[in-house]
């Protein structure tokens, strides 16, 4: 199942000077931690990045060439390659693959020791709809998610490749939400054919596309198999096959500050509830079974920071040092 396409470009070495870029900030909850400057380049714009074993694969822009760079966790620079198209970031499959996308394509990308190779492009919309609703494995297959009834219909769904089947492995239903919103649309779609206006119209459209947004209910890979979290019912899941089941009770999503978003991390099974105060984000320590209560980590310096991602007891993420400032740089935090 796990076939990687043909090769049809390799990346040179070209090594070249480095200067300070990364910063790691200190935590309100750690009571003493040294503060760090990790090497990279000053006029380097950090787009995106991944973690590749204890290396970190940059996508940045420097001057106005766009590279690939690899460092290791002392930032000294492995690999750099100049990009001929114009990307948008990285983006992992539910197979665990890194790919880079730009406007119109998607390329595998395949690291071997220092070595970065891409395969076989595909057209990203196509890319998308093959892949795009993947959200996970078992040992028998891949693991796509559907929604049905306005999105109150969650269902995940193992397709089997050593057999050729497919089999439910988890369904979240909300029937009272979905005539409840079936009734506000066909009241909203009478008035419009009654009087068409402009108030009717907004109405089609917010239940449509608020009201009818899905629950956030993620599926995650775990060494022994999956686990989903469906906190609308307050339940997780975790299993290793749609037979065997297990159910247990959540609750750190009844903060009044939960963001909707868990983040698991990059090299184990342990997560994290990502919370929101006023645009500065906080991540709270769950290990790997999901209890209230563990260590919280505030990010101070920086409101709304993205591509947060947490590897070794630490957060990194991307943001701007100050509002007024052009780059965006990669920064990390003790968790």
């Amino acid at each position: 199942m796990k076939k990687l396409l043909l090769i049809c470009l390799f990346i040179p070495f070209l090594p070249f000077a480095q200067e300070d870029t990364i910063q790691e900030l200190e935590g309100v909850d750690i009571s003493a931690f040294q503060q760090v400057k990790l090497p990279t380049l000053e006029d380097e714009y950090v787009l995106d990045y991944l973690f590749d074993g204890d290396d970190i694969v940059l996508l940045s822009k420097i001057k106005l060439v766009y590279v690939l760079r690899r460092v290791n966790a002392k930032f000294e620079e492995l690999r750099r390659t100049t990009l001929d198209q114009k990307p948008e970031g990285f983006y992992t499959d539910c197979m665990g693959y890194h790919h880079l996308f730009t406007s119109d394509s998607a390329y595998q990308i395949y690291f071997h020791e220092h070595e970065v190779e891409f395969l076989y492009p595909m057209q990203k919309d196509k890319f998308l709809s093959l892949l795009s609703n993947c959200v996970g494995t078992t040992d028998k297959g891949l693991v796509y998610e559907t929604f049905l009834n306005k999105n109150q219909t969650h269902m995940f769904i193992e397709f089997d490749t050593v057999n050729d089947v497919n089999n439910l492995l988890y369904m979240s239903n909300d029937m009272e939400n979905y005539y409840s919103l079936l009734e506000d649309q066909i009241r909203h779609e009478r008035e419009w054919a009654a009087n068409i206006n402009n108030l009717s119209a907004m109405g089609i459209n917010f239940n449509h596309m608020v009201l009818s947004k899905e629950a956030y209910v993620p599926f995650f890979n775990i060494d022994t198999g999956y686990v989903i979290l469906n906190h609308k019912e307050n339940i997780g899941i975790k299993g290793s096959s749609f037979e065997s089941q297990e159910i247990f009770d959540i609750i750190y999503h009844h903060k009044e500050s939960w963001a909707d978003h868990i983040i698991q991390a990059e090299n184990g099974d342990v997560f994290y509830a990502k919370l929101l105060d006023g645009g500065l984000i906080m991540v709270q320590d769950l290990g790997n079974d999901f209890k209230e209560g563990g260590k919280l980590t505030h990010i101070h310096k920086h409101t709304f920071p993205q591509q947060i991602k947490i590897k070794d007891g630490y957060l990194y993420y991307l943001a701007r040092e100050h509002k007024e400032d052009s780059y965006i740089k990669l920064w990390k935090v003790k968790v």
